[in-house]
């Protein structure tokens, strides 16, 4: 008895026999958009072509020219993304090992530029705190005590009076350093780093490219969509706010809080059920908006950030 296979998709299921064919066929796991063949040197054909398979449906000419060519275009699709399914991953897979050998070395090159630096650092410190060697005198000669025959009193000692410029010059500097001190702004420290969201900033979209995968461009569109997500940075500290593009040509803009004009959170209908919204800061010494990204989570909470350090 000949084996028969079946595909739905890319998927290939078999080798079955013609009784568990059909049992599939009226238990509606093989419906007539998919493919059949008849062992594995058979060509493909739409189960609704296959005779006994389905049951036969009169308002359609099996035979039409325009169902032949459609049950080819369907075959052939299938084929092409079946072939070029292992290429996308593998390009998918090469891709994504190149950019982290990229941050791999970028990481690696700051991190001994530091080391660098910090060595270079040390040495000048040690240069610095480093004292000339003193001479050393010769011991002195043993000196011949001399015994006085008659001791006389010692002198009385004369009191001096007290320089009174020492201690208001020490007063002044301390009294200087205590309003440095008090002037000084505090160490710059990261609060907050966020990347836009993707499937919660557009659901719509996300839902597209998982349909497009079947002929193999959702994919490559989810990838490079993933790869701008990534790139894009927005970090809040306590004395600024940066926003970054890319992930080897960079482009930076950045507000300092004290210099904040315009503050603006947006959210649309889908944006408020998932969480996510839009951000835009503008400063006074520009007239457009000089921070502007999507997809932020919970916008309304760095906006409180930012205006607790305005």
């Amino acid at each position: 008895m000949a084996d028969f296979f079946y595909r739905r998709g890319v998927k290939v299921c078999g080798p079955v026999s013609a009784r568990h064919l059909r049992a599939l066929a009226a238990a509606g796991e093989i419906v007539a958009g998919d493919l059949v063949r008849k062992g594995n040197e058979g060509s493909w054909i739409l189960a609704e072509r296959a005779k006994g398979l389905l049951p036969v449906v009169e308002a359609q000419d099996q035979s039409s020219p325009e169902a032949e060519f459609d049950a080819f275009i369907v075959a052939k699709a299938s084929e092409w993304g079946a072939a070029a399914w292992p290429r996308i991953q593998s390009f998918g897979l090469s891709a994504a090992r190149g950019v982290r050998r990229s941050a791999l070395l970028t990481r690696r090159y700051f991190r001994r530029r530091r080391q660098r630096a910090q060595m270079q650092a040390n040495l000048q410190a040690n240069s610095k705190s480093a004292k000339p060697p003193v001479a050393e005198s010769p011991a002195p000669s043993p000196a011949v005590e001399l015994i006085p025959l008659h001791k006389s009193p010692p002198p009385a000692r004369i009191p001096q009076p007290r320089d009174r410029s020492d201690a208001l010059g020490q007063f002044q500097a301390a009294m200087t350093a205590a309003i440095q001190n008090a002037n000084a702004k505090p160490p710059e420290r990261v609060l907050l780093v966020e990347h836009p969201a993707m499937i919660r900033n557009s659901p719509l979209a996300f839902l597209i490219c998982v349909a497009l995968t079947a002929v193999c461009i959702g994919p490559v569109i989810l990838f490079f969509w993933w790869l701008s997500a990534l790139g894009t940075t927005l970090k809040v500290t306590n004395r600024r706010t940066t926003l970054r593009y890319g992930l080897i040509s960079k482009y930076t803009s950045e507000v300092r809080h004290e210099d904040v004009r315009n503050l603006q959170v947006s959210q649309s209908v889908f944006q408020r059920l998932f969480g996510v919204g839009r951000i835009a800061i503008s400063s006074s010494g520009q007239a457009g908006l000089e921070i502007e990204v999507s997809g932020i989570r919970d916008p309304e909470s760095i906006k409180t950030l930012i205006n607790r350090f305005r």
